[in-house]
């Protein structure tokens, strides 16, 4: 089952210790079989309110913290300013674009502690 990805949405879970391991359980759900999984072996997808939630708060140390996205024919294209510089990233759908510009926030904040 390594090749197969499983999607789990608008569901109630804890992050419990099992066994001296984080995992995930699954509440409240009789019909899943599946009753925990290994944080370790799960990746979390933010939706793209998360993505834009989490990019504007990180905006707004900037003196305009303004957000912008544009759709264009060749797909996104989200607009931050950081550092006195106007950025630009563009992918083919939405939260790309704002997990882009996001991913370039939160590594250019480490060199420089945001």
């Amino acid at each position: 089952m390594d090749d197969r990805v499983f999607v789990i949405s608008d569901i109630s879970v804890d992050i419990e210790l099992l066994k001296g391991q984080s995992v995930v359980t699954f509440n409240g759900t009789a019909e899943w079989a599946l009753d925990y999984e290994l944080v370790a072996e799960l990746v979390w997808l933010p939706t793209e309110a998360q993505l834009r939630q989490t990019l504007e708060h990180y905006l707004q140390a900037e003196p305009q913290p303004r957000l912008k996205l544009v759709c264009a024919p060749e797909g996104y294209l989200c607009e931050i300013p950081l550092r006195g510089q106007n950025l630009t990233f563009r992918a083919s759908e939405a939260s790309e674009a704002y997990g882009a510009a996001l991913l370039h926030v939160l590594q250019t904040g480490k060199r420089a502690k945001l």
